[in-house]
């Protein structure tokens, strides 16, 4: 996971991919080897690329998936008789590439999607990449999660509409089934922790960047990936817990203990990564379910390397890790177990209409889809 530069794989997929794949007659001609070589190129040591090309995708994907509009589109999913709402984006080469890994992206409190979307950057690393995500929409912006990575009860079941998020993703897109994961910031990356304990046989994995929690209880039915970025001097969530009492106990290093105690990690080692920034892995974990923490020292409540203008109150942004690409090099690391069920419907069933999701699940034309590339 050590970070280092990537510009051959850059240089390929922003300057020769976009003159070879639109002739698309000549792609096929290469071989599915050839090609998965080709988007691989990058230096030694730097991070592999999330997404691989598939060999039989017409075999797991429909054409009305593979048709898919690339780019930002929002869509509408019904949950206990009310109209929620998300952002999918599918990256510019997703059809030569698909299947490709589903990103959910959790933001932050008040932070809608296309808030989140920015604060993360999350187009340019998506297409770099070529995966695809779904940023979420909260009721009044806030996802469901309080003390101990739990719900409130009267708030909208967020777990169910997640669950039909992905059942929409999936129905919609040609989604790889193992490789769908939650990215969250701040109150999201709580999320994605009670993502991790209530859709375990869903999520492979979760990134937790400002926010990370064990819930109390865990409904997790096996072990999960767990990588958590936090910065020593976040002023929201603090370090060392004793943030809000309404949602911050316990310390960083205590929810990535239990983390560590549930996947029954049994190694433990530490490098760094820059100067101020220092990553701890715990390893040897059951079901390959590595624990995660990269320790920003003196940064604060911010997402680490991206170049959105946070609020100077948030405290320090660092830019000698970059949250974005690691996560991509863990998610990369940590697929869904084989014999583990990833089926459709999930926890959808509880207040989403998901036996027939591909009819209920609407895709409005957005602005969003003028902005693609922006």
């Amino acid at each position: 996971l050590k970070p280092s530069g990537s510009s051959i794989l850059v240089a390929w997929k922003t300057m020769v991919l976009p003159l070879v794949l639109p002739f698309r007659g000549a792609a096929r001609m290469l071989s599915a080897q050839v090609l998965l070589a080709l988007a691989m190129l990058q230096p030694t040591g730097s991070i592999a690329p999330i997404v691989t090309p598939s060999t039989n995708t017409k075999e797991r994907c429909n054409s009305a998936q593979l048709d898919h509009k690339t780019g930002l589109k929002d869509y509408e999913v019904p949950i206990n008789g009310k109209t929620r709402h998300f952002v999918l984006y599918i990256p510019r080469y997703y059809r030569e590439v698909g299947p490709v890994p589903l990103w959910l992206v959790a933001p932050g409190a008040f932070n809608g999607p296309n808030l989140q979307i920015k604060m993360a950057e999350m187009v340019r690393y998506a297409e770099q990449e070529q995966f695809a995500f779904a940023a979420l929409k909260g009721d009044k912006d806030l996802m469901n999660v309080v003390l101990r990575g739990q719900e409130v009860p009267d708030r909208p079941d967020d777990i169910a509409y997640t669950a039909a998020v992905i059942n929409a993703s999936r129905q919609n897109a040609c989604i790889d089934a193992a490789r769908i994961y939650c990215a969250g910031y701040s109150r999201g990356a709580r999320f994605c922790a009670r993502l991790a304990s209530e859709l375990s046989e869903q999520i492979a994995a979760i990134a937790a960047v400002s926010g990370i929690r064990f819930p109390t209880p865990s409904n997790a039915t096996r072990p999960v990936p767990i990588l958590a970025f936090h910065g020593t001097k976040d002023p929201v969530n603090p370090y060392k817990g004793h943030g809000n009492p309404e949602y911050w106990d316990e310390s960083v290093q205590d929810s990535i203990s239990q983390w560590v105690k549930f996947n029954g990690c049994t190694r433990n080692e530490s490098y760094t990564i820059g100067p101020r920034v220092v990553a701890q892995r715990h390893s040897a974990c059951r079901g390959h379910a590595d624990v995660e923490l990269v320790r920003i020292e003196g940064g604060g409540h911010v997402w680490p390397g991206s170049d959105f203008n946070f609020s100077k109150g948030l405290g320090h942004k660092t830019q000698e890790v970059d949250a974005s690409r690691l996560m991509g090099a863990f998610f990369a690391e940590h697929p869904l177990p084989d014999g583990v069920d990833a089926g459709l419907q999930g926890r959808a069933g509880r207040g989403g209409n998901s036996k027939n999701l591909d009819e209920s699940v609407s895709a409005k034309n957005s602005k969003h889809e003028k902005e693609v590339f922006a």
